[in-house]
Formats: structure tokens, sequence, C-alpha cells
């Protein structure tokens, strides 16, 4: 329960929603914790090219349906000062958590270049894991990642999808080649 005096970091109360990793402070009385500080926690990391701008949010190239929001307490890094400073084009990354549906509300982005490169990285937590061996699709954020022919970091196949599960955290690389991604790596994330 929050109340008058709830102290909030990187977020508001109305961005409280299922998915959002959360650390609450507060007092514990009759079963009700009473919450004294709610700091918002990023569990989002993304990396690719900027695909479209628009007003107060952008899509990312290889990356459908993600859509990256920013606010009031946005971060910007790497010579930008707001949305004003992107374009299509630019490679960023982005550190965020989970709004509604795939939209990201972004803490911090940094552009890391103005030219494209096609590197992308998807961090987030894992919706779905269809199919079978070799070629299982696993699900971040409505994006279908095809691990035929990925690479498991400190795990093998096996041992990944034994481990893997709904709403934990996996990270997934590849290369953009035209509007869509080859992925060559993933892996599971600690908390």
């Amino acid at each position: 329960m929050t109340n008058g005096s709830t102290r909030f970091e990187g977020g508001v109360g109305s961005d409280i929603a299922v998915g959002v990793r959360l650390e609450v402070e507060g007092v514990l009385s009759g079963g009700i914790l009473t919450a004294s500080k709610i700091e918002f926690g990023d569990s989002i990391k993304i990396e690719a090219d900027i695909d479209t701008v628009g007003t107060g949010s952008f899509t990312l190239r290889g990356l459908p349906g993600i859509t990256v929001t920013v606010n009031s307490l946005t971060e910007f890094k790497g010579g930008i000062n707001g949305l004003g400073d992107l374009a299509n084009g630019n490679h960023v990354q982005v550190r965020g958590r989970v709004g509604s549906g795939t939209n990201v509300i972004a803490t911090e982005i940094e552009r890391t270049s103005i030219t494209a490169d096609p590197r992308v990285e998807l961090q987030g937590p894992i919706q779905s894991i269809t199919g079978a061996s070799p070629n299982q699709i696993v699900t971040i954020l409505g994006v279908a990642v095809d691990t035929t022919g990925v690479v498991f970091e400190d795990a093998n196949r096996a041992t990944f999808f034994s481990q893997a599960v709904i709403g934990m955290l996996a990270k997934a690389r590849g290369t953009l080649s035209g509007t869509t991604v080859a992925w060559s790596e993933m892996e599971l994330e600690d908390d």
C-alpha cells in the first residue's frame, strides 16, 4: 500500500503494473506493507538502430512491435539532450522497464552512433517458449527469437531450456540484415 509520503524513484505510482520490477521498503503491519520507498528496476536493455522517431517515442529496426517511450524521468546520454536530438538510423542503447504490452518506458537512452550499426541486443522477460529442439522460439517483448543455430552462453541448449521459465530475464544478441535479425547468442540473466 502507498500513501502520501511514499517516495517513488525511477517512476510514478501509475507505472506500477504486472511485470514491472520493484524494490519496496516500508513497514509491515497486520499483513499489509505500507511503502515508504518504491524504486523501479530496469530489466529491459535494448541495443538497435532507430526506425522511426515520433512524438514522445520511437521504434527500432528489426524489433517489430516494440515502442520506446520517453518521459520527464528519462536520462539522455551520448551527446543528446532529448528525443529531438535523435534521428532515424541512429544506433542507441536503451535501459528501461516494461510498460503496457510491448511498450518500453526508457529510463536511459544513449546514442552510440549517428549512423546505422547492425548489432542488435534484446533483454527482457521471457513471454513464451514454443517449438521443439533445436528450433525453439523464445518470445521477448513480443519479438520471436528463433534459436535455431544460436550459441547459448554459460550453458548448452538443453541446460538453457531446462532452466528457462516464463518471466525469467533472457538476453539475445544478433545482427540486423535488411528488416530481420539473425540471432546468434542467447543467455539467461540474473535478476
